[in-house]
């Protein structure tokens, strides 16, 4: 999907996890995946602000798991991306 179909489809999905994480904050694949939503449309901050929430509340967080996903592709070869990979173990 592309375009105007592709954003709807972000923008509902982007509906669904927050509906989640206003019940549940500390949602954790809900959290990984508004990171992937938002890395998919290449909003490289603002999936990097949901990877920092979800690494926060998750001890099980790895920077394998974050390179091992390929929504993250978009935004893989950015310098904040690379940098916030850094600070996972």
């Amino acid at each position: 999907k592309s375009g105007a179909e592709a954003d709807e489809l972000f923008r509902q999905a982007g509906e669904k996890y927050a509906g989640v994480l206003r019940i549940k904050p500390d949602h954790r694949s809900s959290q990984f995946n508004m990171a992937c939503l938002f890395a998919l449309q290449g909003k490289v901050e603002v999936a990097i602000q949901w990877l920092s929430t979800w690494a926060q509340d998750n001890p099980d967080a790895s920077r394998a798991r974050v390179a091992a996903d390929h929504d993250f592709d978009r935004i893989r070869d950015v310098n904040e991306f690379r940098g916030f990979l850094e600070t996972l173990e």
